[in-house]
């Protein structure tokens, strides 16, 4: 399963004995509707592509110059 819309891992609360009460669960919604990965392993799937993600990502600072760059370029090409 490929996730390519926005998602959210749902974890649950933990019981007196600090066991989860229910495992965590991926849900994303698209345009044919709702999907929810229950799996163990599509769950770390996501976490691990969320992370790598969220390494390879600039910060606030160098995001707008970066954007800010790839505007000029296409304000260039006019």
């Amino acid at each position: 399963m490929v996730i390519e819309t926005p998602f959210i891992v749902l974890t649950f609360p933990k019981d007196s004995q600090g066991k989860p009460v229910e495992p965590p669960v991926v849900y994303a919604e698209s345009f044919t509707g709702d999907t929810y990965l229950e799996k163990r392993e599509d769950v770390q799937r996501v976490r691990r592509a969320f992370r790598a993600v969220s390494q390879a990502a600039l910060d606030v600072g160098p995001s707008r110059i970066r954007l800010r760059e790839i505007a000029r370029s296409f304000e260039n090409e006019r």
